[in-house]
């Protein structure tokens, strides 16, 4: 006999939701910067294809959570985003690499905080982004691997 055991939500006050979604905003904002300067350095066109395409996408879930945001919480507060700092084209690669885990990881914990119902448009879309990212993850990693061998683990 198999016991089905349901998951636990946290119940969220609207200022948790709003630091997530604000968080996100930042998140988002910052990897679409970097890839819009690792374009400027790409090796090759086909680089700078791939990372336009990587742009292109953090400029699409960003509207997704800017629209959440406002329909959410109210106008967007000013946010200055983090200007990621590289040396190389390999060393931006290693950043975007970098940040997509971390953006995996900040979408997967959202999922596990928003199955509520009065949150499940929000889940939705953390649980969409972070396939997205992940999606954008294997891509970074197969250009830093094309261009400078296999990325050694921490």
């Amino acid at each position: 006999m198999y016991r089905k055991y349901a998951p636990r939500f946290i119940a969220l006050t609207k200022e948790q939701l709003q630091q997530t979604l604000f968080e996100s905003l930042i998140q988002l904002a910052s990897l679409q910067n970097l890839y819009s300067r690792l374009i400027n350095i790409a090796p090759n066109e086909e680089h700078r294809g791939y990372l336009q395409y990587l742009m292109e996408e953090e400029t699409a879930i960003l509207h997704i959570f800017t629209d959440l945001y406002t329909r959410y919480i109210g106008p967007i507060p000013q946010y200055d985003i983090r200007n990621y700092e590289f040396s190389s084209y390999a060393d931006g690669l290693y950043q975007a690499i970098h940040h997509e885990i971390e953006r995996i990881r900040f979408c997967r914990e959202r999922v596990l905080l928003y199955g509520q119902e009065e949150y499940r448009e929000i889940y939705d879309f953390y649980y969409d982004a972070s396939i997205r990212h992940a999606a954008h993850l294997n891509l970074a990693t197969v250009l830093f691997n094309q261009t400078f061998g296999y990325i050694p683990p921490n």
